[in-house]
């Protein structure tokens, strides 16, 4: 017995010696959330000398401990148990803390020695780095818009004539005074309108498009947005002779996504396209969507182009990784970036009508998800 307790003692000191040499905050509770050990660096953490906590509850040093107790082996993986909360200072100041906790027993008692973690800085640094996408994103977008710029000003170019044609119309008409011309002037005005919300509507969705806001993600219809999308891209691809087809095979097939950071991702894999069937026999570019499996649907835009020649593959979605002459590299990675943070994935494949197929997954949204948001 004597020995037993010896070494318990030995123990014990060794583990408070090996704390000690830590650089991270480490403290030791027992079972039922006790503190027994607090370190030096828990000490600059906390802000309370290690007597004014050893034998208190966790709970002093962190918010909601008192409705939790130290792990069940039920609870544990790989011996280990992680809390993420809110840590608590003796100066009653609060941070983002993770707690992570593993397993050590002294002769039969278990105890538990947790390492602090303090997240304000990790916290700071993933807002800073989700800035700098949202940045790097905006100016690709902008980028993309300044190479189709005169495609696009073509575009509105035609209504705008239009409604002028019409107002010189209606002036000439207005001239005579003969009243069998009155019903004429009704046509001319609803064409006229009709004509100038066509010229709204290409510039609401460049407004939309370049617009620099916060990110905010909306249930969308996915053949609905490559609809949408792909009006702003028909003026540049039939400006080089490209034939455009959309093979729409999902109906009412909902995602919840950043409907202007999705439309970048397709405008840009169809510009990618328009410009690699420049040269080819064939212009053709063919935009399709399917279910990929119970969780995901897909979207791919193929193309009759030469191709991805094979070496050039493993990097297509690296920054900087371009074979255009004038480009900068980044409109696939953007579109990867993006993607991603959707919770989906975007490849290349071989087309199969010859060229090259990027295809993307974006999460399917089922009814309860739909029926919990309503």
């Amino acid at each position: 017995m004597h020995r037993t307790r010896c070494e318990a003692g030995k123990s014990n000191r060794d583990l408070t010696a090996i704390l000690e040499t830590m650089p991270g905050a480490m403290l030791v509770l027992d079972e039922a959330g006790t503190l027994q050990k607090f370190n030096g660096a828990a000490v600059q953490l906390f802000g309370y000398a290690a007597g004014e906590v050893v034998g208190k509850r966790a709970e002093l040093l962190m918010e909601d401990w008192q409705a939790r107790s130290c792990p069940a082996s039920a609870d544990r993986q790989a011996g280990a148990f992680k809390y993420c909360g809110v840590g608590l200072r003796k100066d009653g100041s609060r941070f983002p803390m993770e707690l992570v906790l593993a397993e050590w027993r002294s002769g039969l008692r278990p105890y538990f020695v947790g390492l602090a973690i303090d997240l304000t800085e990790k916290q700071h640094a993933d807002a800073r780095l989700q800035a700098l996408q949202r940045e790097m994103i905006h100016a690709s977008r902008v980028s993309l818009m300044g190479t189709m710029a005169s495609a696009m000003a073509h575009e509105l170019n035609q209504p705008l004539c239009a409604i002028t044609n019409y107002l010189k119309g209606l002036k000439y008409a207005a001239s005579r005074h003969a009243e069998e011309r009155q019903p004429d002037f009704t046509t001319i005005l609803d064409k006229t309108a009709d004509q100038a919300l066509r010229a709204g509507l290409i510039i609401g969705r460049l407004r939309d498009l370049v617009a620099h806001g916060e990110s905010e993600r909306t249930f969308e219809n996915i053949d609905r947005l490559i609809e949408d999308t792909s009006a702003l891209a028909f003026p540049d691809a039939r400006d080089h002779g490209v034939h455009v087809t959309v093979n729409h095979e999902l109906r009412g097939e909902l995602v919840l996504v950043d409907r202007v950071q999705i439309q970048q991702v397709i405008l840009n894999l169809i510009r990618n396209a328009t410009e690699a069937v420049a040269d080819a026999g064939r212009r053709e570019i063919t935009i399709s969507t399917a279910v990929a499996d119970e969780s995901m649907l897909s979207v791919m835009v193929a193309d009759t182009g030469p191709g991805v020649a094979s070496h050039r593959v493993p990097r297509l979605f690296e920054p900087f990784a371009t074979t255009k002459r004038d480009g900068m590299g980044i409109g696939l990675f953007i579109s990867r970036v993006i993607i991603e943070s959707h919770g989906g994935k975007i490849w290349h494949e071989a087309s199969p009508g010859g060229g090259a197929a990027f295809c993307f997954t974006l999460p399917r949204i089922a009814q309860d998800e739909l029926d919990h948001a309503a």
